[in-house]
């Protein structure tokens, strides 16, 4: 199946930073991605989320929270209908991120595909507060996007609490600590997934430059020196455990460049690949 890529100035007007619109389910509509996020609040009937080729049952008072170029579409038998509120990174005061719960919120939103919570306990303030976004968004009154700001930060904490700091005691939701950022970023080194300071800002609500300073705090040295001392761990226990050719080593952790790669192997261990591999079947004898 096709998926549509949709651009923010389809549905941003000149200088705004957070739009809204009302949609209802048809079967027309088809999986897309954007490049902006999206809160989506659920205000009638029930159906199916599909986000990334997997079905989230959703229903009145789901609200969830998609995430830039996640693949997604509906599908439902019902008349369902829901409210899309959309916003671009810099709409997100960086408040609601700070040294306390960074790691937390980074590290979810890097392993979760959707952040989702069912607002039917707090219905009255939800609607309340999605209601009053959508008559400020209608209306265009002068500081109606401050306003709508105010508003989304409240909307993203509900989110993140129920998600985050309600999973321990509830046994729901996404259970992270914040000392599992480092933890995640191997697991998905280890997956082959490219991971740099820009690939996780257009996922969470961080610059690259906060990114590097948190990781550099938790782990004690920067991205890039993490990256490239986890990948030569790991052409040393091949070269040690495997008769893999260095060509296929470097490729094998995703280091293409045959320079950089002795130039890194020599740096962290102070042999060559080959100095090394001899030097641990003799120890082996």
């Amino acid at each position: 199946m096709e998926t549509i890529s949709l651009s923010s100035e389809e549905f941003f007007r000149e200088n705004e930073q957070i739009a809204i619109t009302t949609s209802f389910y048809l079967p027309t509509i088809e999986r897309h991605r954007h490049d902006f996020y999206e809160i989506v609040y659920v205000t009638r009937g029930s159906g199916y989320h599909i986000l990334n080729d997997k079905r989230y049952f959703i229903s009145e008072g789901s609200m969830l929270l998609i995430t830039r170029g996640s693949i997604h579409g509906y599908y439902s038998e019902q008349n369902m209908q829901w409210v899309n509120i959309m916003f671009k990174p810099q709409a997100v005061n960086h408040s609601i991120i700070n040294t306390d719960n960074a790691g937390n919120i980074i590290t979810a939103l890097l392993t979760s595909d959707l952040f989702q919570f069912n607002a039917n306990a707090q219905h009255s303030s939800v609607n309340m507060i999605v209601n009053e976004m959508q008559y400020e968004y209608e209306a265009q009154q002068s500081g109606y996007q401050e306003i709508l700001t105010g508003y989304l930060q409240v909307l993203l904490m509900m989110l993140f609490r129920t998600t985050i700091g309600q999973s321990e005691r509830s046994g729901r939701g996404v259970n992270v600590k914040e000392d599992d950022l480092v933890e995640t970023v191997i697991d998905l080194l280890s997956r082959g997934e490219d991971i740099t300071p820009e690939v996780i800002a257009r996922k969470a609500f961080i610059s690259p430059r906060y990114f590097q300073n948190l990781f550099k705090k938790k782990s004690g040295e920067s991205l890039t020196t993490f990256k490239r001392r986890y990948r030569i761990e790991q052409a040393c226990r091949l070269l040690d455990e495997t008769d893999m050719s260095v060509s296929k080593v470097m490729e094998a952790v995703n280091m293409n460049d045959a320079k950089n790669f002795y130039a890194a192997f020599r740096s962290f261990t102070g042999m060559t690949p080959r100095e090394y591999r001899m030097k641990h079947k003799e120890e082996k004898k």
